[in-house]
């Protein structure tokens, strides 16, 4: 029997799952998760009611930079290095693009 990943309660969209928001249930859920740890520690893109199935197109890396956050622009080529400060204009998880306004 196939094992689907549900919200154990209602978890808000920009929230990081944990594993207490989970539930493993012994049913098939067309597109669902079939393990749990693949969700824990990603965002929810949006919000999942208690006993929908979790899909991997509702969950993306935590944000690492929130819009409108101060950062450092730094640029690096040989012997010269630019530092500058900018500000978020999108959240962003590591490895994603933001655009930043210097």
């Amino acid at each position: 029997a196939a094992e689907s990943v549900v919200a154990a309660r209602v978890i808000r969209a920009r929230t990081v799952i944990a594993p207490e928001d989970l539930l493993l249930v012994d049913r098939e859920l067309p597109g669902a998760l079939t393990r749990p740890q693949d969700a824990e520690g990603m965002e929810a893109r949006k919000t999942i009611y208690a006993g929908r199935p979790v899909h991997a197109e509702d969950l993306a890396p935590p944000a690492a930079i929130e819009r409108n956050q101060s950062v450092v622009l730094a640029y690096s080529l040989g012997g010269l290095n630019i530092e500058t400060e900018g500000r978020a204009l999108d959240r962003a998880g590591v490895g994603s693009p933001s655009r930043i306004m210097p």
